[in-house]
């Protein structure tokens, strides 16, 4: 299978400039007054919806299938598993100590407002 013209865009997009805009995002919020919360969380859903759209039409374009109508077969859900397990086993740590440290960019994702555990349970 060949990967076109969008599906190239779409690697190089969501490979290289959204984490390097996230990083670069991180330092910002850092530094600055921190945002609204349930601005900064309805952006996030207006964001994830944009990328989702891009996403989208790239499969489309591309003749890419996202939700075959087959199952993986056990091998793929294993990895897929161990994957998971991975990941969180390696993020958890860091996750206790940002909770414990109550990190400022923390309190954007942790609603204390009714509003913001509306906006929150979106996502």
């Amino acid at each position: 299978m060949r990967i076109g013209f969008l599906g190239t865009y779409h690697l190089v997009f969501f490979g290289v400039f959204i984490p390097y805009a996230a990083i670069k995002s991180s330092r910002v919020i850092a530094t600055k007054p921190l945002p609204p919360k349930v601005k900064f969380l309805i952006s996030q859903i207006f964001t994830l919806l944009v990328f989702r759209v891009i996403s989208a039409l790239v499969e489309r374009k591309e003749w890419i299938t996202l939700f075959p109508a087959e199952m993986p077969g056990p091998t793929f859900l294993l990895l897929g598993a161990a994957v998971l397990v991975a990941m969180v086993t390696l993020m958890r740590p860091m996750w206790r100590k940002r909770v414990e440290q109550r990190g400022r960019k923390l309190w954007l994702f942790m609603p204390r407002t009714p509003r913001a555990r509306a906006v929150d349970r979106l996502f």
